[in-house]
């Protein structure tokens, strides 16, 4: 047997469920739905699956569908919004992504990112963010609205830098 059910507002069709007798007469469907039941052999392999959104496919799911990526971005500072290529990207609320920067983004948190053309979303970043430098990494989450900074990965911190931190931590 299968069954239309509704899971935290997602939406999933003919998943499978099973009758179970109640003890006052009747009978109650019981859907497994722990995410134990697929795994990514099944997945890669073609078996049916469901995406974050609720959607139903079949296939592979690459985690660029999932909302997930490494992506680069070489819009000037002044340039809004910040264009950044990520291949086979898709917008999903909950994707993290991780974007190469090439150039100083000095103003970024009052600008937005529009990733593969799925349309500009604002960012949101802390007051006491770090600046994000040319060759940083800058890790983003979508809210469904907007791309939330969540930290940069920086191969070399500098004096300035050092020092902030060093005051931060009362050294």
């Amino acid at each position: 047997m299968a069954q239309d059910i509704t899971l935290l507002g997602a939406s999933y069709e003919d998943v499978p469920a099973v009758e179970l007798p109640k003890t006052g007469g009747g009978t109650a469907s019981f859907t497994d739905v722990t995410d134990s039941t697929v795994t990514a052999d099944d997945v890669m392999g073609g078996v049916t699956f469901y995406a974050p959104d609720g959607t139903k496919g079949t296939g592979k799911l690459a985690n660029a569908t999932l909302g997930q990526g490494y992506g680069s971005c070489n819009s000037g500072t002044a340039t809004n919004p910040k264009v950044v290529t990520l291949s086979g990207y898709e917008l999903v609320k909950g994707g993290i992504i991780a974007v190469n920067f090439a150039q100083p983004q000095p103003t970024i948190g009052s600008s937005s990112l529009n990733v593969n053309s799925q349309g500009a979303k604002s960012v949101k970043m802390p007051t006491d963010a770090p600046e994000i430098k040319g060759g940083d990494i800058a890790f983003f989450m979508y809210d469904g609205t907007y791309y939330r900074f969540l930290g940069i990965n920086r191969a070399v911190i500098t004096g300035t830098e050092l020092t902030s931190l060093e005051t931060k931590l009362g050294l």
